[in-house]
């Protein structure tokens, strides 16, 4: 039983990292290969604001939350967006660069110990008893539904959403797409946002569960 509980919440993990990537691919045809490093900037903004706002955990958690979604959506105005009629390779070695220096700026600004963002922010990962003897981690529990809350939200959005209509319009035809009035560099932007938000807040349970590192982009 336990190993089963170790199988949901590794497949939780994978699954959350992995709707990064497929939202960015499915909208722009283009592999984020930095989508660990920013999953990880993810994580040190969450210790940012935990130190920020010690004690008061869902305005730090909110406050990485948001500043996760802007990172997205800065990266693609600021760097992504050149790669507008480009190959798609250069786009692709684009997120490579952009990985490395954001591996680079984490090891310059944050310690390279392990930290442990839960301590600063006052939460108990405690551990919650299962039938069959098993047990799982209250983070490791909360992964897995907001794991599940965001594939069911992004699944409505996609479906019924203005802006998820015209993020799935881009990513069949966007010549189509933007002769019909769709901006297509918004939705790339916003697919960016909800991209680097998903992935960072992988990291964000992962670093509240088992802490956090600079080897973490290599999940």
């Amino acid at each position: 039983m336990q190993l089963a509980v170790n199988i949901v919440v590794l497949a939780a993990i994978y699954a959350l990292i992995a709707c990064g990537y497929v939202l960015i691919y499915r909208v722009s045809r283009v592999l984020n290969l930095a989508h660990g490093e920013l999953m990880m900037l993810g994580a040190y903004l969450l210790l940012a604001t935990a130190s920020q706002f010690a004690g008061h955990w869902l305005t730090a958690i909110g406050a990485a939350v948001g500043l996760s979604l802007l990172v997205g959506v800065l990266v693609y105005l600021f760097l992504m967006r050149k790669m507008a009629g480009e190959m798609v390779l250069a786009a692709v070695l684009t997120t490579v660069a952009l990985g490395i220096f954001l591996r680079g700026l984490i090891v310059l600004v944050w310690s390279a110990q392990q930290q442990y963002p839960a301590h600063r922010l006052g939460i108990a990962n405690f551990a919650i008893a299962l039938p069959g003897g098993a047990r799982i981690s209250f983070f490791a529990a909360l992964l897995v539904m907001v794991t599940a809350a965001i594939y069911a939200g992004i699944l409505l959005f996609l479906r019924f959403g203005r802006w998820g209509v015209r993020m799935r319009a881009a990513g069949q035809n966007p010549l189509l797409a933007a002769q019909r009035g769709v901006d297509l560099h918004a939705v790339y932007a916003l697919a960016w946002g909800l991209s680097t938000l998903t992935g960072s807040l992988a990291g964000m349970l992962i670093a509240l569960d088992s802490g956090l590192d600079q080897t973490m982009a290599i999940v």
